[in-house]
């Protein structure tokens, strides 16, 4: 058994922040899934899947933290999890900076993990007894663990990795991934959008393979992995990838299909026992990995089974075990409001486009789209049958390390593909003025081209104090309470004069490369004193920047 540290290298930022990259390393590319990830790196003419320790392209996303302190990862821990350990951790994913009520209100009935902690503090999960670990905490071992391998296939260290995140994450969930790259002693010199770096690999594949794909090729780009979808349009333009559209769900994904196959089961046993397998969270959680199983199966089978034997106590302390039958037609009914729910996505994706567009191809990405339901509904949607040589798999991390070539690179090197992101979200800034209600203003429009920079003037109406407040959402309502609008920062801050009087200040809103915000006010004008300079990372509860930063000195003790 050998144990490997990972501790804190240096502050993790843009490339410009950290300055020059070293050309002699190499970056990796990774993949950080819901269910499984996977990193890639450029080799000679092109990509190449970095290989687990057991040889597998793809890590499961599964983390058991061990009572030595130590951390286990990939399927070592999933097979812990199916074996009841509530020390092991899945789907860490979809918990990366969110709060406790919306993780809640996110993770259904059947959860995944235990979560900890009150309603309004940060997200905590429980891995038995009085311990819990946040959740940048799990997918800062699983980054430990791709780092690993790569640096066991390579035979160099490896410090630095293009990260893909759902393009609909936000300011707050995108740095809990830069988050959890330092807890794992990785700088993330770029987070790309997932579709987007599945757009890209496309981009190089049509490229290599001499497919003669015309300019301005136009791509639908369909990315539904384990806990999350994008969908994207992008066009392809010989070496550049432009993303001209995106929406997203950032709570639809695999782990959903897998409780209705769950569903289907519990009601079952209602009726055959009188017992309810949710009733009991580990016999939940059980039901879960193998409703997975059974939807995996159902991929290639019309019927597969959802076997648990000793699942759950019944009347008079018998044990009952589950041995049940699900066929596909019985699935995809079940799935069907699911897959109407995905194809909204697609639709609210293209309202902003035009509604002649014209598809060169349709790219299904990550494991959901192995689903036939998926493959079908969106090929018809998009009136195009989708792609079948772009890997579902291993795209998006190969995307990634072609990425992370061209900013080893300096974007020199022949056949090296360039991408132009956009933004998400729309952002705004509350304002208030005298006898008014506070009104939100939109700034940067969702879809708007990365990095991109807004400045806006307003003044302090007489009063000695100032407050920034802003707001993110897909679409922002001017109404700060609206459902959807989420507030991701707010500072107050006094004005450098003796007495009130009407001034004028001016706040810069900037969106770096990776998608996060950074606030300024300015006295007077862009040019004037500074009176905020703040990233768009101060919403999170009372102790979690110090529970950051003790995670951060104390990196991640790898079980390897």
């Amino acid at each position: 058994m050998r144990y490997v540290r990972y501790r804190r290298q240096r502050k993790i930022g843009t490339a410009s922040e950290m300055g020059a990259i070293d050309s002699g390393k190499p970056i990796i590319g990774i993949d950080l899934g819901s269910t499984n990830s996977c990193a890639c790196v450029v080799l000679g003419d092109g990509p190449e899947t970095i290989p687990t320790r057991s040889g597998k392209p793809l890590t499961s996303s599964a983390v058991t933290f061990n009572g030595d302190g130590t951390v286990s990862v990939g399927d070592e821990a999933l097979a812990n999890r199916a074996l009841g350990d509530a020390s092991t951790i899945t789907g860490s994913k979809r918990l990366l900076g969110v709060s406790r009520a919306l993780a809640d209100a996110a993770d259904g009935d059947i959860h995944e993990n235990t979560l900890a902690g009150k309603v309004d503090e940060e997200t905590e999960i429980a891995i038995g007894g009085e311990a819990r670990v946040m959740p940048e905490q799990a997918a800062a071992a699983i980054l430990a663990s791709l780092r690993a391998d790569a640096e066991e296939f390579l035979g160099v260290p490896v410090t630095d990795a293009v990260i893909t995140v759902p393009a609909q994450f936000n300011d707050l969930r995108r740095q809990a991934v830069v988050d959890a790259a330092e807890i794992a002693g990785l700088n993330a010199v770029r987070l790309v959008n997932e579709p987007t770096a599945a757009a890209v690999e496309y981009g190089w594949l049509a490229m290599r393979n001499g497919m003669g794909v015309p300019a301005g090729h136009q791509i639908l780009v369909f990315d539904m992995g384990g806990g999350t979808l994008d969908v994207s349009l992008c066009r392809v333009n010989g070496t550049t990838v432009e993303t001209i559209t995106t929406a997203g769900d950032g709570n639809l994904g695999g782990i959903d299909f897998d409780r209705a196959i769950a569903e289907i089961v519990r009601r079952r046993v209602i009726a055959s026992s009188g017992v309810d397998v949710s009733s009991d969270g580990e016999a939940s959680r059980r039901l879960l990995l193998e409703a997975r199983n059974c939807k995996e199966e159902l991929t290639a089978s019309e019927s597969a089974k959802v076997v648990l034997p000793y699942a759950i106590r019944g009347r008079g302390g018998t044990w009952v075990n589950i041995d049940e039958t699900i066929t596909r037609a019985e699935f995809e009914s079940a799935a069907a409001q699911l897959v109407e729910k995905a194809l909204s996505v697609v639709d609210s994706a293209l309202s902003s486009a035009s509604r002649f567009v014209r598809f060169g191809g349709v790219v299904l990405v990550g494991g959901s789209c192995k689903m036939p339901i998926i493959a079908k509904a969106v090929g018809e949607a998009a009136g195009i049958a989708p792609t079948e040589w772009v890997d579902k798999d291993l795209c998006v991390a190969q995307g990634a390390a072609l990425i992370a070539e061209s900013i080893r690179c300096d974007g020199r090197g022949e056949g090296l593909m360039l991408l132009r992101d956009i933004t998400g979200m729309d952002y705004g800034q509350e304002l208030v003025g005298a006898g008014m209600r506070p009104e939100i203003v939109t700034y940067i429009e969702a879809g708007t081209p990365i990095p991109c920079r807004r400045t806006m003037s307003t003044s302090n109406c007489g009063t000695e104090e100032g407050t920034v407040t802003v707001y993110q959402a897909p679409h922002l309502d001017p109404d700060p309470d609206a459902p959807g609008n989420v507030k991701i920062f707010e500072h107050r801050f006094s004005f450098p004069y003796a007495k009130p009087f009407t001034k004028e200040f001016v706040d810069v809103m900037s969106i770096d490369e990776n998608g996060i915000m950074t606030i300024e006010t300015h006295d007077g004008s862009v040019n004037g004193p500074l009176l905020v300079s703040e990233k768009i990372n101060l919403q999170r509860g009372s102790d979690a920047d110090g529970r950051l930063a003790r995670a951060k000195d104390e990196g991640i003790l790898l079980r390897r």
